[in-house]
C-alpha cells in the first residue's frame, strides 16, 4: 500500500514539475518578447512586473517540490506502465 501511495505521490510531483517547467519557459519567452515589441497604449513596466511576479512564484513552487526518491529504474518502470 505504501508503494502505491509513493507511486501516486511521485506521479503527482512529476506532473506538477513538468507543468511548472513548461510555464516557466513560457513566461521567460514572454519576457523576451516583451523586450522586443510593445505597443504605445500599454505599460511595458506594468506588463514586465506582472510577468516577473508570476515567473518568480512558479520558480518558487518548482524549487519547493520534493526531489524524487525513486531511482531511474523505478521511474522508467512507472512511466512505462502509464504509457
Amino acid at each position: 500500500m505504501e508503494l502505491i501511495q509513493g507511486d501516486i505521490l511521485f506521479i503527482q510531483t512529476e506532473k506538477t514539475r513538468t507543468e511548472l517547467e513548461s510555464d516557466i519557459k513560457e513566461y521567460e519567452s514572454n519576457l523576451l518578447l516583451l523586450d522586443q515589441t510593445h505597443d504605445e497604449d500599454f505599460s511595458v513596466e506594468q506588463e514586465r512586473s506582472e510577468l516577473e511576479a508570476v515567473l518568480t512564484e512558479k520558480r518558487n513552487r518548482l524549487a519547493a517540490l520534493p526531489s524524487s526518491s525513486f531511482n531511474n529504474n523505478s521511474r522508467n518502470s512507472l512511466q512505462n506502465g502509464l504509457l
